[in-house]
């Protein structure tokens, strides 16, 4: 039915622009057009949830927009950012000023700015948490929201840092087929191929082997100040040209493995 079609367009059109009177107007029309209409409990819940406001109880309102992104990327298709974003807008100012809760990850402000595609908000909000890098969710939202916003290598630091301080975390963020940079992921498959496997914390260490162009750029600060930091500075600088042997030699004594992966890859070159 043609007249059902240009319905359900006009209705598509009125929820992106959130003109909430002509979405509730258009779904009463398709729905005298056609009763059965299948999309039409859809139409009605995304009407109904536009309708509302955050609401004095902050976790149902969290789980109610992350319940209907499924309902919203089927009914709205390109447009279901253009209905989302403003909700998680209203939702991140709702939050803003709570105190991070491990026990509630996803109910913090830099959390929602991130859904909302609010990249300097959310960066924003993750550095106003004290001690946020102890925290891998704010280091994950941190790093994909400077990926997001361009700046390639704070998130990479991020990252790598997950990888030293958190590695059960990093394994299953680089595991994960949303991570945005593709680079790490699949350098990670590589890595998880070895055959003398590494430690997760050695990750870093080994993307300064496998591709010093682009991780060579994280800062060598952004390391940890302990074994592991010293390793990766070292290396860092026998990846960058240094040709000092007393450098060679404190990286043998401190990670042999690492040395021989080196001097492996300065034989191929």
């Amino acid at each position: 039915d043609s007249t059902a079609l240009l319905l359900e367009e006009e209705v598509r059109a009125a929820l992106a622009e959130r003109r909430v009177d002509a979405a509730r107007e258009g779904v009463a029309r398709l729905m005298r057009q056609e009763p059965g209409h299948r999309h039409l409990p859809g139409y009605l819940r995304l009407v109904e949830v536009i309708d509302e406001d955050a609401g004095p109880d902050l976790q149902e309102r969290l789980s109610e927009l992350e319940t209907i992104e499924p309902l919203t990327r089927d009914l709205l298709g390109h447009r279901q950012r253009d209905y989302l974003a403003p909700l998680w807008t209203a939702l991140a100012e709702a939050l803003a000023g709570l105190p991070f809760d491990p026990a509630a990850p996803r109910l913090h402000s830099a959390y929602a700015w991130s859904r909302a595609g609010h990249w300097r908000a959310a960066i924003e909000a993750v550095g106003a948490e004290p001690g946020w890098r102890d925290h891998p969710p704010l280091v994950l939202t941190h790093a994909e929201a400077c990926w997001r916003g361009g700046d390639t290598d704070a998130a990479r630091s991020d990252w790598l840092w997950l990888a030293w301080e958190h590695p059960l975390e990093a394994e299953r963020a680089f595991a994960s087929p949303t991570l945005p940079d593709r680079r790490i992921a699949d350098l990670w498959h590589v890595f998880g191929d070895l055959d003398s496997p590494l430690e997760s914390e050695d990750f870093p260490a080994w993307l300064l082997l496998e591709d010093p162009g682009a991780f060579g750029r994280v800062p060598a600060a952004s390391a940890p100040r302990d074994e592991r930091g010293s390793a990766y500075r070292l290396l860092r600088r026998l990846v960058g040209g240094e040709q000092d042997l007393a450098l060679r030699r404190e990286l043998g004594e401190m990670h042999p493995r690492l040395l021989e992966l080196f001097l492996a890859r300065l034989a191929q070159r």
